[in-house]
């Protein structure tokens, strides 16, 4: 089936089923096991062993599920729908299938929540930063477990720069830890010194390491004044930016990382120093690129809202779902985005109210 004239009249409807064996293994004994979609567009329904795990309308945004309950010790059926076949269902060319990574990740019943750090730094100079750190610890256990988080901090060479711990008891599945990290002499996030920090986390339980998570950030002060206007880390800065589509031309939009980063890397040249993400979240790699080469990014996280008076951009598109979905899909798009140094303002939409009315 075929779009119309915005998507360039090339195919990109209908519905495609994925199917995937996944055999036991042994190292999952005792453990969680969760399957991670970065993106697949649209309208996902998962399936493992005959159960169905959930359906998700939005194409851009990444969800994840809990394999745990349904896998047996022997072949595992993961089965995917997708379903596009409503046209059309974006401004652009949007293609239909999964087309960012797919991970599975095991993990101890114990552990750190997906996108569960939140990395602020505070009270920023030359001389010094205070990293303020919350972390969410989960369990499937409503009884108490006594844990301890682990924090390193480690500049872009590997180097550690900061540590702390702290004690904490998981009483009711869910546990915020909150801690603080002083850095000697950071290095300050810039278009022109895109310096990264990682975090690594670890959780001890019984005096044994059961969980690690690594997370990016960077050390920046963001200051928007309306008499003088943006300034990044006390000096006045000029976003001299672009709005990108993830589609790749006549590549398409399946996640080629290498073409990802040659475009980057010419608009740099070109003397490009900020994008806009129109208008949906983009793969994670892209904020990754973004973070280490230089980019300050306006992250967006949709077309559009719901319908005015009947009016849409398109039939087909998310504005059907927001308000079903919203509560859930922005809290996850900013706990994704939001540790990223090149993140440095947020969308709640395009043309959200002039155009729908």
């Amino acid at each position: 089936q075929k779009n119309g004239r915005e998507n360039g009249f090339l195919p990109g409807g209908g519905v495609v089923w994925y199917k995937k064996e996944l055999e036991w293994n042994p190292l999952w004994e005792g453990k969680k096991v969760f399957i991670e979609f970065d993106g697949a567009y649209m309208n996902s329904t998962v399936w493992l062993n005959g159960y169905k795990l959930g359906f998700y309308p939005n194409g851009y945004l990444g969800f994840s599920y809990d394999l745990t309950p349904y896998l047996v010790k022997g072949t595992n059926v993961l089965s995917v729908r997708l379903d596009n076949s409503r046209l059309p269902s974006a401004r652009w060319y949007s293609g239909i299938g999964i087309y960012r990574h797919v991970n599975l990740v095991t993990t101890d019943p114990v552990h750190i929540a997906r996108f569960g750090t939140c990395i602020r730094a505070e009270e920023i100079s030359t001389e010094s930063a205070r990293i303020c750190i919350e972390t969410e610890v989960n369990s499937p256990e409503a009884c108490e477990v006594p844990i301890k988080l682990i924090s390193v901090i480690r500049d872009s060479r590997g180097r550690e720069v900061g540590r702390s711990q702290r004690n904490g008891q998981i009483s009711c599945y869910q546990l915020t830890l909150f801690d603080t990290i002083c850095v000697e002499n950071p290095r300050l996030w810039s278009p022109d010194t895109p310096e990264c920090y990682y975090m690594e986390s670890f959780v001890e339980k019984e005096g044994k390491i059961v969980d690690n998570y690594t997370t990016r950030f960077g050390i920046r002060r963001l200051e928007y004044i309306p008499e003088k206007g943006f300034r990044l880390n006390g000096i006045p800065t000029k976003m001299k930016g672009v709005c990108l589509h993830q589609n790749m031309g006549a590549v398409g939009t399946a996640l080629a990382e290498d073409i990802w980063h040659k475009r980057l890397i010419q608009l740099k040249k070109m003397g490009c120093n900020a994008i806009r993400t129109s208008h949906y979240p983009y793969a994670p790699e892209f904020y990754a690129m973004c973070d280490t080469l230089g980019f300050m990014v306006i992250d967006e996280p949709w077309d559009g809202w719901f319908h005015w008076y009947g009016c849409h951009k398109v039939p087909y598109d998310y504005s059907n779902d927001f308000l079903d979905w919203w509560e859930k899909d922005l809290p996850d798009f900013i706990k994704r985005d939001r540790n990223c140094p090149s993140v440095v303002m947020w969308s709640l939409g395009n043309e959200v109210w002039g155009y729908d009315r």
